[in-house]
């Protein structure tokens, strides 16, 4: 896994609680900023299979925008309804001013 790392934005170029979608290893991956940390996450609601990207990342967490389920970035993990599944997360390095994402789960 160390050596899969893949480069995907710059430091300073996503503003706190923003986003970014990004394709690694033919994976889409929303890459999240919170709190001054990074996550990456499957870009998937498990309640409905709709996408997070227009969703709110708020305190380490993002909001699905069609029904509200919530979902914690560092892990995935469900608040709960709608949605009782985590959702995918993916490990995130800072190489210099470099933001990396790695394909394989977390």
């Amino acid at each position: 896994m160390a050596d899969d790392f893949h480069t995907v934005a710059q430091l300073g170029e996503l503003p706190d609680n923003g986003k970014k979608l990004v394709t690694v290893a033919d994976k889409t991956i929303l890459l999240c900023h919170s709190d001054g940390q990074y996550f990456a996450v499957e870009n998937r609601c498990t309640h409905d299979n709709e996408a997070l990207q227009g969703g709110t990342v708020r305190k380490c967490t993002i909001t699905c925008p069609f029904h509200g389920a919530r979902f914690r970035l560092k892990d995935g993990r469900s608040f709960g309804a709608p949605a009782f599944e985590s959702i995918t997360t993916y490990p995130v390095r800072i190489e210099g001013d470099a933001i990396q994402v790695c394909p394989t789960p977390g």
